[in-house]
């Protein structure tokens, strides 16, 4: 019986730490929930931190998706605070 080899090498192409936050932020500004500019991105490395107001729960989690979505994002701490009108 013939050995097999299951490994699989995911490659994937450097993204630098401001690049990462840039797209970030312009996906932001396309989306119109999250378009109003209350929302600061910053990345370490693959490490992305979101911080700042947003009105609702659903707008937080959609933020923090976004942010999980970039490519080279490895982990995402989420600061951003929902008000309540």
């Amino acid at each position: 019986m013939a050995k097999t080899d299951d490994r699989i090498t995911v490659n994937q192409s450097p993204v630098s730490a401001g690049d990462i936050a840039a797209r970030i932020d312009r996906v932001f500004v396309r989306h119109a929930k999250l378009s109003d500019g209350t929302i600061d991105v910053t990345a370490v490395g693959g490490h992305v931190t979101l911080w700042g107001t947003v009105a609702t729960w659903d707008e937080y989690e959609m933020a923090e998706e976004i942010a999980w979505m970039s490519p080279g994002v490895t982990s995402v701490t989420n600061e951003i605070a929902v008000l309540f009108p």
